[in-house]
């Protein structure tokens, strides 16, 4: 197992029973006491009992109480317990470098992981096929979608992007077969986003969705979906960043898949537009 055990505990919350979640809560906060421990001794440390912590392992992924020791053992060798807590109160800026370093690898390891080769390069061959690309998000969806739009534009695509919703959707509905729709999504549930991605299938179009959720409303529209790995939801809103870079990672991993393909008209294209912008630039 290769991720941080302590980074897929905290991700597992939401879904642990409670009995679960409180033992899951006290490793948590003193995992450099859990890797001394017996399962008895935890058991009683936690107020839990042994057939919870046998339960607890096999929901996160383990065997048994020893793999979690050592799983605990191999992290905290690495880095120390408290770059996987959440950002708390009187953290200075050294402390909060190092938390967010470590939740930003985390993260974009298991993004190498989780993210589909094989949908990357169908998605690069629905932008290759595309007459005009439309792309949108909401929120800080819409500047992953922002980041796709300036990309791919500089590569000799005619690509379209609006924040506006009503404007999106009345471009959108003169058009039909040959179009992409590119959505964004970290939930996967925004309304406006899967109202698009609808109408761009109602009209002939293809879709790719870019979100955290195999299951969610968009990934089940898109012909295609460029999944990313998510963190859970904090009060300083951290792991929002972090969920916002891990999309980024996977539109350059897109963006660069395609461009690779097509190196030497990319390289040229790229140089083009680098000379239009010295032109314009203001001498000193």
């Amino acid at each position: 197992m290769n991720d941080d055990i302590l980074f897929l505990i905290r991700d597992k919350l939401p879904v642990l029973s409670k009995s679960e979640r409180k033992l899951a809560e006290y490793i948590l906060a003193k995992p450099e006491k859990v890797i001394r421990f017996t399962a008895s001794q935890l058991a009683h440390e936690a107020a839990s009992s042994p057939a919870t912590i046998i339960r607890f392992t096999r929901s996160i992924g383990l065997n048994g109480f020893t793999e979690l020791k050592l799983q605990l053992s191999s992290d905290m060798g690495q880095r120390q317990a408290e770059v996987y807590t959440d950002i708390d109160k009187g953290d200075n800026p050294s402390t909060i470098k190092t938390k967010l370093k470590a939740r930003i690898d985390y993260v974009l390891n298991k993004n190498v992981a989780c993210l589909s080769e094989e949908n990357v390069e169908k998605c690069v061959e629905l932008v290759e096929d595309a007459r005009t690309i439309y792309m949108y998000g909401v929120g800080a969806s819409s500047l992953v979608a922002q980041d796709m739009y300036q990309k791919f534009s500089r590569l000799g695509k005619v690509v379209v992007f609006d924040q506006d919703y009503h404007h999106m959707a009345g471009m959108m509905s003169s058009v039909g077969q040959g179009s992409l729709f590119v959505g964004v999504s970290n939930s996967g549930e925004t309304r406006e986003t899967i109202r698009l991605a609808q109408l761009a299938t109602e009209r002939g179009m293809k879709v790719i969705g870019l979100t955290s959720f195999e299951d969610s409303k968009l990934a089940k529209i898109a012909t295609y979906s460029l999944i990313s790995d998510h963190e859970g939801e904090n009060p300083l809103r951290a792991a929002a960043t972090v969920s916002l870079m891990a999309q980024l990672f996977v539109v350059d991993v897109f963006f660069l898949s395609y461009a690779a393909k097509h190196y030497d008209q990319t390289i040229e294209l790229l140089k083009n537009t680098k000379e239009a912008v010295k032109k314009v630039k203001i001498d000193h």
